[in-house]
């Protein structure tokens, strides 16, 4: 069984001469000055990379589950699947359906903005989570045609792509039959939306509902077990069988720095996120397939602060078939307070969760929003669409630095895998 947190690598991790040379070089000719920010050296931005065409997925739980879906989304010429665990239909978190009650706005309501509401939210607004405590009332035929009547067809830049990027999705859709946070339903919704959105829904979207599973992202170690990374990497990649999942190496999780990515002035984000490169991926030469995994945030009830710069057990589970498979693993991290949200109707983002709610603007699930235009930017950079830092190119400039401050996002020392 893996260690419960496998840590990115840092300042502890001596990596040799040539990764030295090249973060410096990095450091400088990339990231410049940085005001309020550690002096500690930054890890380097993502890095380009040969990207087979078309591999470039997204999956999540719960709240990171409706983020894989409103990138999945938002992003559909770039994404060509989605793993949703526990995850609600794409933009039910502000829309009012027929004859549905509705409740007094107020301080931390969670729900500031309301569509087909009376007065859009101000006075009376949906209740907090609407789509998962009482998915009866959602009406799925009032979804679908959201994206081309909000931005036009063809669609205004910034805003979503074209929905006819989506026809040949790939997509996972799993709930626990013993979910009481995200009822089983409430997945049944999403999978609802999705077959009116997909050409051939039959053959890509793959569904799990028929376990006695809980309120979470279900592995091997579940009860009873089930491998829900896998199913969800297979589905995606499929129909050739996946390599068995590998033992995971230390020396290929690295940090990335994530302030290059989005505005000046929107601190959601932690300085990094967490990147897993797998021996393969470090050819320039080879093509890997990409996978974009976004964390959870826990309940109000009981909340699950953002993990720190470690790969949890489950992240671990996904680090495995990346590394025996030659997909680059890509975990942006959100920080444990966003400091950037003191609305008193933003209690959810404030507390480290992905804007899934319409908390912060009304945009939220728009490619023009602060959350998914940083997405975006990563997406770009890592598949070549902006200017990035080639992989190998990193590896070969000079001078040196010291092993103690190297983040080591550009290593490419020898594997030392890491003990089972």
């Amino acid at each position: 069984r893996p260690p419960r947190s496998l840590h990115s690598h840092s300042e502890a991790w001596p990596i040799g001469a040539a990764g030295m040379r090249a973060a410096t070089l990095l450091w400088a000719s990339l990231l410049g000055p940085l005001r309020g920010v550690s002096s500690q050296p930054q890890p380097p931005p993502l890095p380009h990379l040969s990207i087979a065409s078309g591999s470039a997925t997204v999956s999540g739980f719960a709240n990171g589950g409706d983020m894989a879906i409103q990138v999945h989304t938002a992003f559909s010429s770039m994404v060509s699947g989605v793993c949703g665990f526990a995850a609600q239909p794409y933009h039910c978190s502000v829309q009012r359906f027929t004859q549905e009650p509705l409740v007094e706005q107020r301080n931390g309501s969670g729900v500031p903005r309301c569509l087909d509401c009376p007065d859009s939210g101000r006075q009376k607004t949906l209740p907090f989570e609407h789509c998962r405590t009482h998915p009866g009332v959602v009406d799925v035929g009032k979804l679908p045609d959201f994206p081309r009547r909000t931005c036009g067809e063809p669609p205004r830049p910034g805003c979503l792509d074209d929905v006819v990027h989506m026809y040949r999705s790939r997509v996972f859709l799993q709930s626990g039959l013993r979910d009481q946070q995200t009822p089983t339903a409430a997945v049944v919704n999403t999978a609802a939306l999705y077959a009116q959105l997909l050409t051939e829904p039959g053959e890509s979207m793959a569904t799990e509902f028929t376990l006695p599973l809980g309120h979470e992202l279900p592995t091997n170690n579940s009860s009873p077990p089930f491998d829900g990374p896998g199913a969800c990497l297979q589905h995606l990649y499929g129909p050739q069988k996946l390599v068995p999942p590998a033992g995971l190496n230390a020396e290929h999780l690295h940090q990335f720095i994530q302030y290059r990515y989005h505005e000046p002035d929107f601190i959601a984000f932690g300085e990094r996120g967490l990147l897993y490169m797998p021996t393969k991926c470090w050819d320039k030469h080879a093509e890997c397939r990409l996978h974009f995994l976004f964390h959870d945030c826990g309940s109000r009830e009981s909340p699950a602060h953002p993990p720190d710069l470690s790969l949890t057990a489950e992240e671990q589970e996904y680090a495995r078939y990346a590394e025996s498979n030659g997909i680059v693993l890509v975990i942006p991290r959100l920080k444990s307070i966003n400091v950037y949200a003191p609305q008193s109707s933003a209690p959810d983002v404030r507390r480290g969760c992905w804007d899934t709610f319409g908390q912060m603007q009304d945009d939220y699930d728009l490619q023009s929003s602060k959350y998914m235009s940083t997405i975006g930017n990563m997406l770009r950079g890592i598949l070549g669409l902006e200017q990035s830092v080639g992989a190998a190119e990193a590896l070969t400039q000079a001078p040196a630095t010291s092993p103690k401050s190297m983040p080591t996002a550009v290593a490419a020392a020898p594997p030392s895998p890491i003990p089972q």
